[in-house]
């Protein structure tokens, strides 16, 4: 049984719990061998019993343990005392940048450095073969030191034989890609669109994409543009908008092409040169009401925020968002809708866009068109199959428990089989069975 004050393996003391995830628990701990405090991840009951869990946990905390950079937190060690799995990491003392967006805000020069730091954590990750899959803002720790550290590379991801792409899509649903929350294959280029995203909660004080249901979050990150962060906040320079419009492409192509590269974007804008080009969004939403937010991962907080550390002078812009208060996010809402009105480089660019569908459309009338094929009754994983072979993703709306088909079987489809689509698009299931939880 795990519980505070119990010693693993005659060496780590468990001392209080310090972040409590949906897969694992985090706790404070010392290190009796080395003399060091550490902290101790240790899996949820329900997965200690699962061997496929315990194989993948033990051989990606391996692989984790071989990443050594500043901005990422280093991993010890890994074992198992008897029938509990464990990863011993180094224990962060500060602020998780969750905590801070929470009660301050950022100027853009803070907000730069900070994603600098990220982005260059996720480089040296991605060079050595890990995607994060969860980056969020309860995954970024600012030290006592004032040194941005990113934790939970790849240790402790979800094994779920109905996961395809459920009701709760792997990774939290306000920082998801496109990709993830279609069940797509994920690659590094997932990670910069939720630092695109966390990035976008710094400058602007909201999220881009926000509902009142998760699953309304998830279809806004599939299909729905998001609003330029300068109509939320005028301030903001045009070459930091262009790096986070790029990040939040729905395509992973029209996204950069790597961590080094989105580096690189932030570094010539917070020096207040130009950026790399923006693929500006066709169309713009306003956001509507905030979600309730995924649980903590491992956020590590002490009892008050250290000063952010100045880089020198003020960058591009110096006005400060506004942190995110769920109690005020509709005057946020209703500003960003006033702000987000037809401005003439909207117009053009979506009149462009229109231009090229109608040319496309008239040379190429089948080009990029595929049939949604008949679904119902198959087993979902076999449905991700056959839409992935005809560059169609797939996405879960929810579960019917009265369809008289197998757990898991698809119910239902939108569009229905027979509509056309273009390739790329996502076609929403309901599956037969009990809701997840």
């Amino acid at each position: 049984m795990v519980a505070e004050g119990i010693v693993i393996n005659d060496r780590y003391r468990l001392d209080r719990v310090i972040g409590r995830g949906g897969m694992a628990d985090v706790y404070a701990g010392h290190d009796s061998l080395l003399d060091r405090p550490v902290a101790v991840k240790v899996p949820l009951p329900a997965y200690r019993d699962d061997d496929r869990f315990a194989r993948r946990f033990a051989k990606e905390a391996r692989a984790a343990a071989a990443l050594n950079h500043p901005n990422v937190v280093a991993i010890f060690d890994r074992g198992d005392d008897g029938e509990i799995p464990y990863l011993v990491m180094e224990l962060v003392t500060g602020s998780s940048l969750r905590s801070m967006i929470d009660t301050r805000g950022f100027t853009e020069t803070e907000a730069l450095a900070i994603a600098r730091d990220v982005c260059a954590g996720l480089e040296y990750a991605h060079d050595h073969g890990f995607v994060h899959r969860d980056l969020k803002p309860d995954n970024v720790l600012l030290t006592d030191d004032g040194v941005i550290k990113v934790t939970d590379f790849g240790i402790v991801r979800a094994i779920g034989d109905r996961s395809i792409t459920s009701t709760r899509p792997l990774g939290s649903v306000a920082y998801v890609s496109p990709e993830q929350a279609t069940g797509r294959e994920v690659d590094a280029r997932s990670d910069l669109y939720s630092l695109g995203v966390v990035l976008y909660e710094m400058l602007t004080g909201t999220r881009p994409f926000e509902a009142d249901s998760p699953v309304k979050v998830a279809l806004a990150h599939i299909e729905t543009a998001p609003t330029p962060p300068r109509d939320v906040v005028h301030s903001i320079s045009p070459a930091t908008e262009a790096v986070v419009l790029r990040a939040l492409q729905k395509s992973p192509d029209d996204r950069f092409a790597s961590a080094g590269e989105m580096l690189a974007a932030i570094e010539r804008a917070s020096q207040g040169t130009e950026a790399a080009t923006a693929v500006l969004p066709a169309e713009v939403a306003g956001a509507p009401t905030a979600v309730d937010g995924d649980a903590p991962t491992a956020a590590i907080d002490a009892p008050t925020l250290p000063p952010f550390p100045q880089g020198g002078d003020a960058g591009p812009g110096d006005t400060t968002a506004a942190p995110h208060d769920p109690g005020t996010s509709a005057p946020r809402r209703d500003r960003a809708r006033n702000l987000a009105g037809s401005t003439r480089q909207r117009v053009a660019v979506g009149a462009l866009a229109v231009l090229a569908v109608i040319v496309g459309a008239l040379l190429f009338p089948s080009a990029g068109v595929v049939d949604v094929p008949e679904l119902v009754g198959i087993d979902g994983q076999d449905a991700r199959a056959v839409l992935a072979d005809r560059d169609l993703g797939i996405f879960v709306t929810g579960f019917d428990e009265d369809a008289g088909l197998p757990d898991g079987a698809v119910v239902r489809t939108d569009p229905p089989a027979g509509s056309r689509m273009r390739r790329g698009g996502v076609v929403k299931v309901v599956l037969s069975g009990p809701p997840e939880d």
